[in-house]
């Protein structure tokens, strides 16, 4: 994980620099700038501190991760390929542990794929939705 780490804040830093949202990534700043200019605007609106809100999470409580193997309840993991806010590929790792896990992956999709790639994300929760439901 070192190594993404290097990579997703190097790749974050270099997104910042250039004003594109890091959750938002450059693909969608290159592809879809009237998306990605409403979703920097949204954002703004939010007001959250996202650096406290980083500190807060990573003094929060934790659990070990083999407690995820006594969640039986059906769980999708759904990341973006690009993502640089969360290393996508522990999806795979943590969704082993659990009974009724899935996971996808939305290639040219970065941290919000719901936004970036709203047709795709809702025929992958669709579809998960209709296994269960």
């Amino acid at each position: 994980m070192p190594g993404w780490e290097q990579t997703a804040a190097a790749a974050a830093a270099a997104m910042q620099a250039s004003n594109i949202h890091v959750a938002a990534g450059e693909r969608m700043a290159r592809e879809q700038p009237a998306a990605h200019f409403l979703y920097q605007e949204i954002d703004a609106l939010s007001g959250i501190d996202k650096l406290k809100l980083r500190q807060r999470l990573a003094t929060g409580p934790t659990h070990p991760a083999d407690a995820l193997r006594t969640l039986d309840v059906p769980t999708l993991w759904l990341t973006g390929a690009e993502d640089v806010v969360y290393p996508p590929f522990l999806s795979a790792i943590l969704a082993r542990m659990m009974p009724k896990a899935e996971v996808a992956q939305v290639e040219k999709a970065g941290h919000s794929v719901y936004f970036e790639r709203p047709a795709e994300f809702n025929r992958i929760v669709d579809a998960f939705l209709a296994r269960y439901c």
